[in-house]
């Protein structure tokens, strides 16, 4: 069944290809969108103090789009949404013959319910996708994933799942899939990407309860 499942060929993510469900009663977040892309990493200039010059690298960046929509006023916000990220990578092997499946987990903090559409992003470093693909980063999204899952949940209740690319219509596609190693899929805050977009991405709950 699983080699059935990702035996296909590669095919083009984009967001024309997000599998979308009526939205359920009682449903207050709905993903609108999911877009990878590769991105460089930021240069930042320091006028003082030490100076070092690498060149910048190909990060795997995982952009979600969602609404918020809380019947009546009150509560005006949502005080934490966490969203679940599955990543299935264009790796397979004798080993592994349907790839690496790498996860990861944000929270954001202070959702303002209306019409405004928001933002959650999640990062592969380019040292992992170097690792993870005989030391050269993929050229192209299509070169580095098969499909991407993404769940959002409130205190554990799933309010919407998306997926795209070969996960397209296969709900939780992931749980038949072994987890590649932890830790690799990063929230904007443990990326060089932090201090940047500040008002355009969602706010993370850290360990310290600050962004």
């Amino acid at each position: 069944m699983i080699r059935h499942l990702f035996s296909a060929a590669a095919i083009l993510l984009a967001a024309t290809s997000l599998s979308l469900a009526q939205t359920p009663a009682g449903q207050v977040i709905k993903i609108t969108d999911i877009k990878p892309t590769l991105e460089k990493s930021p240069d930042f200039s320091v006028p003082i103090g030490p100076q070092r010059k690498a060149t910048s690298q190909d990060w795997l960046w995982i952009e979600v789009s969602f609404q918020c929509k809380i019947p009546g006023t009150n509560p005006p916000a949502l005080p934490e949404v966490t969203f679940n990220y599955y990543v299935l990578l264009n790796n397979p092997s004798p080993q592994n013959r349907t790839g690496t499946l790498l996860t990861g987990s944000v929270t954001h903090t202070g959702i303002v319910s209306g019409t405004d559409v928001h933002h959650s992003v999640m990062l592969v470093s380019p040292q992992t996708l170097k690792g993870l693909f005989a030391g050269k980063t993929p050229s192209s999204v299509a070169a580095a994933i098969q499909a991407i899952g993404v769940t959002a949940s409130i205190q554990g209740q799933i309010q919407d799942e998306v997926s795209i690319g070969k996960g397209k219509g296969r709900p939780q596609w992931w749980s038949s899939l072994q987890q590649g190693p932890a830790g690799l899929v990063l929230s904007k805050d443990q990326t060089p990407f932090a201090p940047l977009f500040y008002d355009y991405f969602e706010a993370i709950k850290s360990k310290t309860g600050s962004y």
